[in-house]
C-alpha cells in the first residue's frame, strides 16, 4: 500500500511539473511573438483601445510596414480585398504559409491581435487595400514601359569587339608595352541576377531583394531575383563553370576542363559555392594558350586594364584620364550606390571603338582569369609582352573595376585587388570575354 502510493504521489507530481514547464514554455514563446512584433511594427501590432477610427487605422499603418518590409504583397492584399467584399476583415497572410515561414506565422498572430475587434471600418480597409494594389499595378507598368521603350525586358547578354592594340600596362616601376595580336570580344554589361538563373537555375544573389524583386518560375522552382542586377556572392570557381555552360550551350568547345579536378563536399556552381578539393585546371586549346580558345571565359589580368586604359566617355578614341571623369555619370559607388548593387545599363556607357559598355567601374568588381595580379615581371623597364597571361599558380585570382562600396581612389584603370578563388563577396560579381573568330 505504500509503496502504491509513493508511485502514485510520484505520478502527480510529475504531471504538476509537466504542466508548469508547458505553460513556461507558452509564457516564454508568446513573449519572444510579443518582442518579435514589436522590434517590426513598433506599436503597430498593440491595438489601442480607443475609437473605431483609430483601430482601423492602427490595422492600416500595420500592414502599410508589412507592405513596406515586403512580408506581404499583391497577392496578399487581393485576398485581404475579397474577404472586404463580402463584409469580413479576413487576414491577408494564408494559414498554411505560417506553417514554413517564421516571419508570416509571427506577422499572422499580430494581424489577427487587430481583427479581435468587430467594430473595423470594412469600408475604409477597401479602399486602403485597392489604392494599394492600384498602385503596384501602376509601378509594374511604368517599369515594362520603360523596359519596352529600351527594347527588351531584361538585359541581352551583348558582346562587343575590343581592337587588337597595345597599351603600356602597370604603373611605377612595374610598366610593360603589352600587345595583342588580335581583337576579342567582351560582354557589354557584367552577368546579371537573370544571366544567372537562365543557365544556373538558381540565384545566390545577395541582393536578389529589393526595388526591382520579382520571383520567376524555372524548371518548376520558383527563385527570387532581381533580374538586371549583377551575379555576385559566387566563387571563381562557379564563375568558370557559368563560362563553361554557356559555351555549351551555344555549340562552343569550352574554355575550361575541369575533368581532372575533385570538388570539395557540399560545394556546388549552381548556388555559387563551388570549390575544388584536388585536381588542376586546364585549357582547352593548343598548349593550353587562353588566346586561342572557343567559348567564353574570364579576361586575363592585361584585357581587363586593356579595356579600362581604352574606355572614354566620349566615341572620340582619345582617352580621358581617369581622375577627370565624373563618375557619379557611370559608376555605382560610395557616393550613390546607397550600399547595394543596381541594375545594369542604367548610368552612362564609356566607348571603347564606338561600342557602349557598362560599369565597367563600379556596381561589382569582376573576377579576372589570372593568378594574383602581375606575372612575372621583367626587370628592364618597358619590355614588350605578347599576349601575356599571369603566373601558372598562387593563391589569390585577380579581380578589377571596382564596387559599390568603393571610393573614387578605387576607379584607375591600373587599380587591382585579388582573392581566393574560394571566397564569395556580395561585391565581386563577372563579365565574359570571348576570343574573336581566329
Amino acid at each position: 500500500m505504500v509503496g502504491g502510493l509513493n508511485n502514485l504521489n510520484f505520478f502527480i507530481k510529475t504531471f504538476v511539473f509537466l504542466i508548469i514547464n508547458i505553460s513556461m514554455s507558452h509564457s516564454f514563446a508568446d513573449r519572444n511573438c510579443t518582442n518579435a512584433l514589436s522590434t517590426f511594427s513598433r506599436d503597430y501590432s498593440t491595438p489601442i483601445k480607443e475609437t473605431k477610427k483609430n483601430r482601423t487605422s492602427k490595422l492600416i499603418a500595420y500592414l502599410g510596414a508589412l507592405l513596406e518590409k515586403q512580408i506581404i504583397g499583391e497577392s496578399e492584399l487581393n485576398n485581404f480585398i475579397h474577404g472586404l467584399s463580402e463584409g469580413k476583415v479576413t487576414n491577408p497572410i494564408n494559414k498554411e504559409r505560417t506553417w514554413i515561414d517564421i516571419d508570416a506565422l509571427i506577422h499572422w498572430e499580430g494581424i489577427q491581435e487587430h481583427l479581435q475587434y468587430n467594430d473595423l471600418n470594412i469600408d475604409t480597409l477597401f479602399n486602403y487595400a485597392r489604392s494599394k494594389v492600384k498602385e503596384m499595378k501602376q509601378t509594374q507598368i511604368q517599369r515594362e514601359e520603360i523596359r519596352i521603350e529600351t527594347q527588351s525586358i531584361y538585359q541581352k547578354i551583348e558582346f562587343y569587339p575590343i581592337p587588337k592594340g597595345q597599351f603600356l600596362m602597370g604603373r611605377g616601376e612595374h610598366q610593360m608595352i603589352v600587345r595583342f595580336k588580335q581583337s576579342f570580344d567582351a560582354m557589354s554589361t557584367v552577368v546579371t541576377q537573370k544571366h544567372w538563373v537562365d543557365i544556373m537555375g538558381e540565384n545566390p544573389a545577395a541582393y536578389k531583394n529589393g526595388e526591382y524583386s520579382i520571383v520567376i518560375i524555372h524548371n518548376g522552382k520558383q527563385i527570387r531575383l532581381q533580374p538586371d542586377n549583377p551575379i555576385e556572392n559566387i566563387t571563381w570557381w562557379s564563375a568558370i563553370i557559368f563560362a563553361n555552360k554557356l559555351s555549351e550551350e551555344l555549340g562552343l568547345k569550352p574554355v575550361y576542363d575541369v575533368s581532372e579536378i575533385k570538388w570539395r563536399e557540399g560545394t556546388r556552381a549552381e548556388d555559387g559555392t563551388l570549390d575544388i578539393e584536388s585536381g588542376e585546371i586546364k585549357i582547352n586549346a593548343v598548349n593550353e594558350d587562353i588566346y586561342l580558345t572557343e567559348g567564353y571565359r574570364l579576361p586575363t589580368d592585361a584585357e581587363q586594364e586593356y579595356m579600362l586604359s581604352l574606355a572614354s566617355p566620349t566615341k572620340q578614341k582619345n582617352k580621358q584620364n581617369d581622375s577627370e571623369m565624373n563618375f557619379r555619370q557611370y559608376a555605382w559607388y560610395s557616393d550613390n550606390a546607397e550600399n547595394k548593387t543596381h541594375p545594369v545599363a542604367q548610368l552612362n556607357p564609356l566607348y571603347i571603338d564606338k561600342n557602349a559598355f557598362f560599369e565597367l567601374y563600379g556596381n561589382v568588381w569582376e573576377w579576372g582569369s589570372d593568378w594574383q595580379w602581375h606575372w612575372n615581371w621583367n626587370s628592364s623597364k618597358n619590355h614588350d609582352k605578347e599576349n601575356p597571361i599571369g603566373t601558372i599558380n598562387g593563391q589569390h585570382r585577380a579581380i578589377r573595376g571596382g564596387g559599390f562600396n568603393c571610393n573614387l581612389e578605387s576607379f584607375r584603370s591600373t587599380n587591382h585587388i585579388n582573392a581566393c578563388p574560394e571566397s564569395r563577396s556580395n561585391v565581386v560579381g563577372l563579365r565574359l570575354v570571348k576570343n574573336h573568330s581566329l
